[in-house]
């Protein structure tokens, strides 16, 4: 309620007023009839008002008498004026007639209130009117320096740059070599040279080759001169049946020595004779010799690189075919590493009618051929196929791995790896892996892997995982239990510690972890069961009913079964028959169960277990206690 109790005191004094207006009114109108009041030129206000104020005022009456003193009326109450209490204050209590400013505006209380204005309760006074923004204060001074923070991790370990590549040298995973213009660097030891060898990535390659410079001017003319016996600088003379004479280049002789030439020259460093015969002396030339459809005989074949019909001791460059009736030996300081290095280099490829024999690794595009890897697993017994196949082997023998990486890094022995990743990082023995990744960083001996990530990183012994993602493949740590057979799509694939288990069928026991003693046989049969154990499930969606389910056997279709419970069946069975044909025992729909054969027993006491019912034309017999034997008489009706 409003406190406005002054203003409730001053309404009889208004309603006097009121009447004292009416009285007033009804003389205006007595006079606007009878003409009294005049308008003038301009009307007014103030001129209708000062006429109106004549016709009320009436003549001036005699002064009256002076009334008696009143009363003294009683004392009001205190009375409440307009009060500013400055900002409004949240959860302040206000009375009407407070007044306060919020947000730059000014408001008045209308009632008691403690809402934040504007709202119902408050009028506003003055509207907000957003001030200009005041100049930037002046900069503060800086504040003090901070402690040093921790120090930060340690980076990764950066480059080592160990100059040109040195054959025979070992290099470390991070050194950084020049190598034939290019530089490359070493992403795994190795002691192979790049670009091709084994261990090294390319940082940058070699630059192209460069113009060819300008032909040099022809030196000038050499003077005829006569040659005796003896050397005269690269050319050799001997036999003295006479004086030789070299004319402008000319050999005007039919034979010097045991060299015969026929009016051909030695011109400019060429030598084109048609016909060498060699036996005798050598002849050596500084420049390079062109020899066309000529024969090099010699009485006894070569046996080393200083000996046979033709001794070439700077390298020989065929432009042409090349036939060779006899061995190639050739022989190198250092044994190749890449394509361009060693004993035999053939840019443009070799034909190869016959059969190859290698002594070593031998690398084909990248891909090796041989034994591969390093100490003891190097041996007649590896056999590796493939880019880095059982590269880093160590210690493993009797292996074989086919495909990229396959048994890359293996120490286990007797290891069957086929594919991309086979049994990489394996260390255990007996191991088959056949598929992408299949045993990948396998630990447990006697597995057989077969299928993309089959048996992926396991560590469980005498398991065996045929298909795809099998054994423990997606758990977080694989599979560790032993004894674990998994055949099928995503079979047992999160199988952890769970040990003898049997899992056939796409997604059969694919969530179970660390239950034991499992069998389930069919598609996702078991697929809900993660632990518990000693469960057979078999038939499509056969299934324990929960986790941790023990001793439930369900053969079926789409049925479950709870803790040592035994379920035969689907979800629409009409009748489970036991022992065959010639059942005993046959359960049909509609809550009735035969017992075929009848069976009398020889008396009350007779053998018999709790439970046991059987019949004859007569009586139904119920053993209630260890051999304790009741019975009921029967008839039709």
């Amino acid at each position: 309620m409003s406190d406005f109790s002054d203003i409730e005191a001053s309404i009889p004094a208004l309603e006097r007023q009121q009447d004292e207006t009416v009285i007033t009114l009804a003389k205006l109108l007595a006079a606007l009839e009878a003409g009294k009041i005049k308008p003038e030129k301009r009307i007014t206000g103030d001129g209708v008002v000062r006429q109106v104020v004549e016709i009320v005022k009436g003549e001036k009456g005699d002064q009256g008498p002076q009334g008696p003193q009143g009363e003294i009326g009683p004392v009001g109450p205190t009375g409440h004026g307009l009060t500013y209490l400055g900002e409004y204050t949240k959860g302040t209590q206000f009375r009407a007639l407070d007044i306060v400013t919020h947000d730059g505006a000014t408001y008045m209380a209308t009632d008691l209130t403690t809402d934040a204005p504007p709202s119902a309760s408050w009028r506003l006074l003055v509207k907000a009117i957003p001030g200009r923004d005041g100049k930037d204060g002046p900069q503060g001074p800086a504040g003090a320096t901070g402690p040093q923070g921790p120090t930060g991790e340690t980076g990764p370990q950066g480059l080592t740059w160990q100059g040109n590549y040195e054959p025979g040298r070992q290099y470390a995973a991070g050194d950084v070599v020049g190598y034939d213009g290019g530089s490359y660097v070493c992403v795994q030891a190795t002691g192979q040279a790049p670009p091709s060898g084994f261990g090294w990535q390319v940082l940058a390659e070699p630059g192209d080759t460069g113009p060819r410079g300008p032909k040099g001017e022809r030196g000038a003319d050499g003077t005829s001169a006569s040659l005796a016996d003896g050397n005269y600088g690269d050319i050799a003379v001997s036999d003295s049946g006479g004086t030789w004479t070299i004319n402008d280049g000319v050999v005007t002789s039919d034979k010097i020595g045991d060299f015969e030439v026929s009016e051909d020259k030695i011109n400019n460093g060429a030598v084109s004779p048609t016909k060498i015969s060699t036996g005798g002396p050598s002849w050596t030339t500084g420049g390079a010799v062109t020899v066309t459809s000529q024969s090099v005989t010699a009485a006894t074949a070569s046996s080393s690189t200083t000996t046979g019909a033709l001794v070439v001791t700077g390298g020989v460059g065929v432009g042409g075919a090349a036939f060779v009736g006899g061995a190639i030996n050739a022989t190198a300081a250092t044994a190749s590493s890449s394509t361009t290095t060693g004993a035999v280099i053939v840019t443009g490829g070799v034909g190869v009618g016959g059969a190859v024999y290698a002594g070593a690794d031998s690398f084909i595009n990248g891909m090796i051929i041989g034994r591969s890897g390093t100490g003891a697993g190097v041996n007649a017994s590896c056999t590796a196929v493939g880019v880095s196949a059982l590269s880093g082997n160590t210690n493993g023998t009797n292996c074989t791995g086919f495909g990229n990486s396959a048994g890359l890094n293996n120490t286990g022995s007797g290891l069957c790896a086929l594919g991309a990743d086979a049994g990489r990082g394996n260390t255990a023995n007996a191991v088959m892996a056949i598929g992408g990744s299949a045993c990948f960083n396998n630990t447990g001996s006697s597995t057989v892997g077969v299928g993309v990530d089959a048996c992926y990183t396991n560590d469980g012994t005498f398991v065996v995982g045929i298909g795809y993602a099998t054994a423990g493949a997606y758990s977080a740590s694989g599979n560790s239990g032993t004894g674990l057979t998994c055949v099928g799509y995503n079979a047992g694939n999160l199988n952890t510690s769970g040990a003898n288990n049997t899992f056939i069928g796409k997604g059969a026991g694919d969530i179970n972890t660390t239950a034991g003693s499992n069998t389930y046989i069919g598609f996702d049969a078991g697929d809900a069961g993660t632990t518990g154990g000693s469960n057979v499930c078999i038939g499509a969606n056969a299934d324990v009913s929960a986790s941790g389910t023990t001793g439930a056997i369900v053969i079926g279709v789409g049925i479950t079964a709870a803790s040592n419970e035994t379920l035969i069946g689907t979800t629409s069975c009409t009748q489970v028959t036991l022992n065959g044909s010639s059942a005993n025992v046959v359960v049909n729909p509609g809550n009735i169960i035969r017992i075929a054969t009848t069976k009398t027993p020889a008396s009350a006491g007779a053998t018999g277990t709790t439970g046991d019912i059987c019949w004859d034309s007569s009586y139904i017999y119920v053993c209630t206690a260890t051999n304790t034997w009741k019975r009921a008489a029967i008839s039709t009706w």
